[in-house]
């Protein structure tokens, strides 16, 4: 992304430009509330071109300068966490088959395209906080969010069940969309799931043989 090449080849002689109340700056919660969480809703709602990115950028710099970083990761992975359990698990449910995985695979492709984003705003954490802490970039943090609280709590048997309907409909000579199956089998990949912690055993040997 043409963002995040821009930050690695000038964050290091960017001058940052002040424009925070120095009061702010004792607290992550006026800026956090005034800033970064609309920023960040925003771009997890799919709003790409509407948050001001140097602004987003200024504001994360200054939190995590004032020994911030834990506020700022903690509060950021809640509302990621919140924008999943409350919006993207709202639109899988009470689907059929095919609108399950075709509306899962959208809301994964927004999800991804909005953490990339997120995580430019953030980079200065992710180089600076998170690594002095051992904990996963921001990035990865999406992830194993996503995998939490889309995959494995509440998805996983809608997921099953739809796979196997959908075999089950081109068994009875009804037409298929494969790509869609190829998108979520490359969708697990990216999330850097192993297919055996997802599916059991028999629909694992019923998938390979069936699509494969």
């Amino acid at each position: 992304m043409s963002l995040t090449a821009n930050r690695d080849n000038n964050e290091s002689g960017m001058r940052i430009r002040q424009f925070f109340n120095p009061m702010e700056i004792q607290s992550i919660d006026p800026l956090w509330s005034k800033s970064l969480k609309p920023g960040i809703e925003k771009l997890l709602s799919g709003f790409y071109n509407e948050p001001n990115f140097e602004e987003l950028y200024r504001a994360a710099y200054t939190v995590v300068l004032f020994k911030h970083g834990q506020a700022l990761y903690e509060k950021t992975r809640q509302l990621i966490r919140e924008h999943l359990d409350k919006k993207v698990r709202r639109r899988l449910f009470g689907l059929s088959s095919t609108e399950f995985l075709v509306t899962l695979k959208q809301a994964w492709d927004s999800y991804e395209k909005s953490m990339d984003m997120i995580r430019c705003i953030l980079m200065y954490m992710d180089r600076h906080y998170v690594p002095a802490q051992n904990l996963g970039s921001v990035y990865d943090l999406g992830l194993s969010l996503f995998r939490e609280s889309i995959l494995f709590w509440t998805t996983r048997q809608y997921f099953t069940n739809a796979l196997l309907e959908t075999m089950a409909r081109e068994q009875r000579g009804e037409n298929i969309d494969r790509q869609v199956i190829e998108d979520i089998s490359l969708m697990l990949t990216r999330l850097n799931i192993n297919e055996g912690d997802f599916c059991d055993e028999d629909l694992q040997k019923s998938c390979f043989q069936y699509f494969f």
